[in-house]
């Protein structure tokens, strides 16, 4: 006992416990707020880049009734695997946040269809297809979502 007196009085061995402390809690909150945060900050900013940057495509699917270029139809799969793709990073992130934040993970979810839909909606087989109007809704609905601003 008197040895448990003798360090509970002692400033040095007080000192390197709260900086032990201090330590721990830091890395907990590094690991579990501001690491994730940074990375749906990332993700979201790639998001936003795919749907400015590949709106031209998702606004004017490629039409496989009409005779295109090989080479169309290659940059047209290059877009398709590139939003794919994002969804599919966005579904990594949603698999570590926390399940009680669920109202973020249906979200979220959400955003992860609307992509892999633009994906998948970047050809059309006839022309009395709407999906022109759903592409557009979609990444009306991923901006409204996420809250991106475009200026």
């Amino acid at each position: 006992m008197s040895i448990i007196k003798e360090l509970i009085n002692n400033t040095t061995f007080l000192t390197v416990i709260s900086g032990v402390l201090v330590f721990i809690i830091s890395q907990y909150f590094l690991e579990l707020i501001i690491n994730p945060m940074r990375e749906y900050k990332q993700i979201k900013s790639k998001i936003g880049f795919a749907i400015t940057m590949y709106a031209c495509y998702y606004s004017n699917p490629f039409n496989y009734d009409k005779k295109g270029l090989s080479d169309e139809i290659k940059i047209y799969e290059n877009v398709s695997n590139e939003l794919r793709k994002t969804g599919s990073e966005l579904s990594g992130y949603i698999a570590t946040i926390p399940r009680f934040r669920i109202h973020k993970i249906k979200k979220l979810n959400e955003v992860k269809r609307y992509l892999i839909g633009l994906s998948n909606g970047l050809f059309i087989h006839n022309s009395d297809s709407d999906t022109i109007n759903h592409n557009i809704e979609f990444s009306r609905n991923i901006e409204k979502i996420l809250n991106l601003k475009n200026k």
